[in-house]
């Protein structure tokens, strides 16, 4: 037996409210500009990227065996990959990602 519920949102609404938009201006921003990087490291699912003085460091879970990866900003040469995936000793079972980084 099934029963299905339908419900409706129309009934009941007014429609002589108006919601007015209004701009919204950002008092911290920052113009960034870029530039392309060659590479041969192919990234699969990059979820967070930190940039450092030397190296991009790279979250990427999918398609590697290290969460992680060191590219150097430069040459675009992997430079090392650590957290390593897997289920023993010193292995990673699953990533967060922490923005704050020791930079001495």
């Amino acid at each position: 037996m099934m029963i299905l519920f339908c419900f409706s949102c129309k009934n009941g609404v007014r429609t002589d409210e108006v919601i007015p938009v209004s701009d919204i201006e950002f008092e911290n921003r920052l113009n960034v500009s870029y530039r392309e990087i060659k590479t041969d490291f192919l990234l699969s699912f990059p979820v967070n990227i930190t940039l450092t003085a030397r190296n991009f460091i790279i979250q990427d879970g999918r398609g590697h065996d290290f969460y992680y990866h060191i590219i150097d900003r430069d040459s675009g040469i992997l430079v090392k990959d650590f957290g390593m995936k897997g289920q023993g000793p010193q292995d990673l079972l699953f990533v967060n990602w922490n923005p704050f980084y020791n930079q001495i």
